[in-house]
């Protein structure tokens, strides 16, 4: 499915048939056509959209049910809920992420750090 690009005075009839059968954008139009018509506005396929719909399938009704509790709980809707939750997700590192910016600490390290601990617990 292909959508008009941002921008565009009015919605093509359709994606030429190049497109269909390739699946690939059309070429670049000239700005007049041999008829004096304006071409049609470029194509962009659907997923080219910014943002994203997200559909989980497979999702245990328990889990369901406690996340609609959840948003209940925040006096938000649903959607609203688990779009929070998952930007709060996303905005933090992975593990591995974590773990690919850090070095192991060595043992004189991890020693120094207990004395200092030890200390501020004696205080």
């Amino acid at each position: 499915m292909f959508i008009p690009r941002q921008g565009s005075d009015s919605l093509p009839a359709g994606p030429p048939p190049s497109a269909i059968a390739n699946n690939a954008l059309p070429e670049c139009l000239p700005e007049q056509s041999s008829r004096g018509r304006k071409p049609p506005p470029q194509l962009l396929p659907i997923w080219y959209l910014p943002g994203m719909d997200l559909n989980i399938k497979g999702l245990d009704d328990d889990v369901g049910k406690r996340l609609r509790h959840q948003a209940a709980a925040a006096g938000v809707s649903m959607q609203q809920y688990l779009r929070t939750e998952l930007t709060r997700i996303a905005s933090r590192l992975s593990p591995a992420e974590f773990v690919r910016g850090h070095r192991p600490m060595t043992r004189d390290e991890f020693l120094s750090i207990r004395q200092r601990l030890r200390e501020i617990d004696a205080s």
